[in-house]
């Protein structure tokens, strides 16, 4: 982890020293930044760093980029339990996601919204943000979304009861994480397993 704060603190300078010409380059390398503090679990870090890259999107007139922004503004108010911001942040994600035809910011936005749904206790609100999820999977996607939609369809059987489709669908999600990102994001999944064991009463599990 003390590399990674290094880096981060370093690429901070370097992006001081960027000209405003340089665009492309200080979007690019805010997004690597807030990316590293996000798995560093600094969520006002990630707040902030997020907050800068849609001022610099809008200003430079970039959609994508203030897609990503709202979606990562999204999940540290989500993270941070504030539920309306969340939810208008990641509304946001998903409409900007969607004039871009960006499938891979579409999923995202609606696993998302459906964790929300779920800490919010809205279970039908939860299936429904799924089923968009389920529909933009039929076509084939060209990168697998960051979070693994196995993490929410866990949560989901959980609820309804069934609990070995939950222990499957959690160990996929585990599998996901393991190789696409490392460190808090992967803890925090770490920790959803455990909690869906202990609820299990499985306690020899949970400890493992």
């Amino acid at each position: 982890l003390g590399k990674k704060q290094e880096a981060l603190r370093l690429m901070g300078e370097a992006l001081e020293e960027l000209s405003t010409p340089q665009r492309a380059t200080r979007l690019l390398w805010l997004d690597t930044m807030l990316r590293t503090a996000l798995q560093l679990g600094d969520i006002h870090a990630t707040a902030h760093l997020s907050q800068l890259a849609l001022q610099l999107s809008w200003r430079f007139n970039n959609i994508r980029w203030a897609a990503q922004a709202y979606l990562h503004l999204g999940i540290c108010a989500r993270m941070l339990y504030q539920t309306n911001p969340a939810r208008d942040h990641l509304l946001n994600a998903q409409a900007l996601a969607e004039r871009q035809h960006d499938d891979v910011l579409r999923i995202e936005s609606w696993l998302q919204l459906a964790m929300l749904a779920l800490d919010d206790g809205q279970r039908d609100e939860a299936h429904r943000c799924m089923q968009a999820v389920d529909a933009i999977l039929e076509s084939p996607q060209p990168f697998p979304p960051p979070t693994s939609p196995h993490i929410v369809r866990s949560h989901l059987a959980r609820i309804d009861g069934r609990w070995a489709d939950a222990d499957r669908h959690l160990q996929s999600a585990r599998s996901d994480a393991r190789r696409e990102t490392s460190g808090y994001l992967y803890a925090r999944n770490l920790l959803k397993e455990a909690e869906l064991y202990l609820l299990a009463a499985d306690d020899e599990a949970a400890l493992r």
